[in-house]
């Protein structure tokens, strides 16, 4: 019909905007040939999303949040797993 408009679709969702902003999966830092401080930790962080880590006093909060940031400082360091940051 003349003047009548067509119903716009919504847009599929685009992977940029499902996928999640930070995956981490297996990650485990070490402190020289000490136990691991962070034991194969795996989660995901939604776009978007407000996340809290939380845990005792030396359960490896801080050496998780120095990994991901890569400001862990000799001898700390990554041993296994991965974590990938979307742009």
């Amino acid at each position: 019909e003349p003047g009548r408009r067509a119903r716009r679709r919504p847009a599929p969702p685009n992977d940029a905007m499902t996928d999640p902003l930070l995956e981490v999966r297996n990650l485990t830092v070490r402190f020289a040939d000490e136990p691991p401080v962070v034991d194969e930790v795996t989660f995901s962080v939604p776009r978007g999303a407000s996340v809290a880590v939380v845990g005792e006093s030396g359960s490896g909060k801080s050496a998780l949040a120095l990994a991901l940031l890569r400001l862990l400082q000799a001898p700390g360091r990554i041993t296994a797993g991965r974590f990938i940051v979307a742009m």
